[in-house]
């Protein structure tokens, strides 16, 4: 791992509100040289999941159970890699408990990341 790219540190949470059919993790940078902040990467993952290892939203090999859609411009988080030269940037992490499934297309539940996506 380069000193200019870090993953995240591992996640963990705790309660998840009862009913919750799937989390959703959004990580934005409120930092970027954009009018919005720049989305960094999204993650599905199963209520019963208690956190994610270091690495585990990797795009080529994500965790068992976490599902990777694209979020624009790429699938996963590759850490963080600010622009050189613009300063600190913070990372937010939002986690997000959905009482359905996130469905894509013609009602097509969002399917799981193969270990292989690019």
């Amino acid at each position: 791992m380069s000193a200019a790219r870090i993953c995240h540190q591992p996640l963990r949470r705790d309660e998840v509100p009862a009913g919750a059919a799937q989390l959703l993790l959004v990580v934005d940078d409120p930092d970027a040289a954009m009018p919005m902040p720049y989305n960094h990467g999204i993650a599905l993952f199963d209520p019963s999941m208690t956190g994610l290892a270091q690495g585990a939203l990797a795009a080529k090999n994500p965790a068992p159970g976490v599902r990777l859609p694209n979020s624009g411009s790429r699938r996963g988080y590759p850490g963080s890699a600010p622009i050189k030269g613009h300063g600190p940037h913070r990372y937010v992490f939002q986690l997000f408990a959905l009482a359905q499934p996130l469905v894509v297309g013609r009602g097509k539940a969002v399917p799981d990341s193969p270990s292989h996506a690019r």
